[in-house]
């Protein structure tokens, strides 16, 4: 059997850089594609010692071993999300319940009055 030259060039990457795991694993991708399932098993084995943590090596050896993948999780419904709490509301600064803030229409009085008004309420 003639070998894909594009397996024989990643394999003489992966003898240059033996550490790099995706390129290990691209290797392996081609290898599954060329049916080559045990010299794929043994690309991707080397590549999860390299990185235990790969999702793709995990996913690539799934594949090889011929495994369904993993049903994506469920979503959290919204409500759980918001449990317990009060949805957020918008509202514009000057209709706020509550807001200290004169709204942009209203007219101020002048600076006396108001300078007046505050020292009453000892603001000032």
């Amino acid at each position: 059997m003639v070998e894909d030259p594009v397996i024989a060039s990643l394999q003489a990457a992966v003898a240059a850089a033996p550490d790099d795991v995706p390129l290990r694993l691209l290797l392996a991708r081609k290898l599954l594609d060329a049916s080559a399932v045990d010299r794929a098993m043994a690309e991707i084995g080397a590549a999860v010692q390299r990185d235990p943590s790969s999702a793709e090596a995990q996913q690539l050896m799934r594949e090889a071993l011929g495994q369904p993948a993993p049903e994506p999780a469920a979503p959290v419904p919204s409500t759980w999300i918001t449990a317990g709490r009060r949805p957020r509301t918008r509202y514009a600064r000057s209709s706020h319940p509550g807001s200290s803030r004169t709204p942009r229409n209203k007219k101020l009085p002048p600076d006396d009055e108001l300078a007046d008004y505050l020292r009453s309420r000892s603001m000032l």
